[in-house]
């Protein structure tokens, strides 16, 4: 009987460590890593189905050991190549954004049976407007489904034409000729049933009903967005978590098309590093291609309090894909500027984890130059506020 002791997938993390500290080079880590993938199908494939399991669960540990030692290269690598400003508190941006004039927002109406949260802003594909909304009911935790809504008379209604995807946090964009499609898919993990893996993917298609997955991120990666850039390049903003991202920071990197959206090129991108001090975190939704060049996130930020409640907050800042230079966040709406409402409550112990969470969509520019922006509310409502442009040149 094959014994997975003796496995590939079984080789010690801490024989690999000795490599990265011996400055191995990104090229033959990215080598490494997928022979490593490509000898794992066949050892999968080489043994009975019963005893498979166990062989994907040492695999999926090895697998995040070298994706995180490509983002440990890559950040020794840009360590003194760069100066930056450092990051503002949470606290300090939000202190600034109560100091100034506040809109008041209003909730959607979704004819569903489960909760919708967490939409994105209308996006017209083939003549007709849909939002796209994550569904899960109340008393669940990552159970979602997200789905395409039209409006009708103030009420958005799912249409039933469309399939549901087994996703979180969905997100629509057009890419040349193609819609580009993604979301986060989450699993059980093996070991501890009561914990997730995720990762985001992708599809890809000329219409709603042709989308196929294409491409994915490494496992651990959310809120990944792309866009297109002067020139035809494809800039895209990914979020790395742990080691040195900590809860999760903000990188960029430019690719020349979407064949080559991929792990390893998610890996490598440049991290924003004057976005978040220690133990905040945060990530984008959107993006925009601004008339200079520089593009427009839409995207929150987030932080603990000392009873382990989450605060989101939508913010905004501009960056410069030629030289990596950003603006500074600005948060441009909190969840007071809604009306109340409930609060999904994922775990007995904090039962106001969720209650000052905003999660944005992302905005939709009005004729008078103000924008809509769509957002989900404490992870069981949907939001709309009229703020004003936040890429607007004062």
């Amino acid at each position: 009987m094959h014994n997975p002791e003796k496995g590939l997938v079984n080789q010690r993390a801490k024989e690999q460590t000795i490599k990265v500290e011996q400055n191995q080079s990104r090229k033959e880590i990215i080598r490494e890593y997928q022979e490593y993938r490509d000898r794992l199908v066949r050892e999968i494939m080489a043994v009975p189905k019963g005893e498979r399991r166990s062989i994907l669960a040492n695999a999926k540990n090895l697998r995040k050991y070298w994706e995180a030692s490509l983002f440990k290269i890559e950040e020794r690598r840009t360590r003194y190549e760069e100066s930056y400003e450092e990051p503002i508190p949470t606290m300090d941006l939000l202190s600034e954004y109560l100091s100034g004039n506040r809109a008041k927002g209003e909730k959607l109406t979704f004819n569903e049976d489960r909760d919708v949260y967490n939409i994105s802003p209308p996006i017209e594909i083939e003549n007709k407007e849909f939002i796209i909304g994550r569904l899960e009911k109340r008393s669940d935790w990552a159970k979602s489904q997200v789905a395409f809504f039209t409006e009708n008379a103030g009420v958005w209604e799912r249409d039933s034409d469309l399939p549901l995807y087994d996703l979180e946090d969905s997100f629509a964009t057009r890419i040349g000729d193609e819609i580009v499609f993604g979301g986060v898919r989450v699993w059980r993990t093996l070991d501890k049933p009561e914990n997730v893996d995720f990762r985001t993917v992708f599809y890809r298609g000329k219409n709603l009903k042709s989308l196929k997955e294409f491409a994915y991120s490494p496992v651990g990666m959310k809120d990944v967005r792309l866009t297109e850039l002067e020139g035809g390049s494809i800039g895209v903003f990914t979020r790395p978590l742990g080691g040195v991202a900590g809860r999760g920071k903000i990188g960029f990197v430019r690719i020349n098309s979407l064949d080559e959206l991929t792990p390893e090129k998610l890996i490598r991108a440049k991290i924003l590093k004057d976005k978040f001090v220690p133990n905040e975190w945060g990530g984008i939704n959107e993006i925009h291609t601004l008339p200079d060049g520089k593009v427009g996130a839409i995207g929150h930020i987030a932080a603990f309090d000392k009873e382990k409640n989450k605060h989101y907050y939508p913010m905004s800042f501009t960056y410069d894909p030629q030289t990596h230079q950003s603006s500074k966040i600005k948060i441009i709406a909190i969840r007071e500027d809604f009306p109340d409402g409930p609060a999904k409550v994922t775990n007995e112990r904090t039962p106001f984890e969720l209650v000052d969470v905003v999660f944005p969509g992302g905005i939709v520019k009005n004729e008078d130059g103000s924008v809509n922006l769509y957002c989900g509310l404490s992870d069981t409502e949907a939001g709309k506020i009229t703020i004003p442009d936040p890429f607007e040149k004062k």
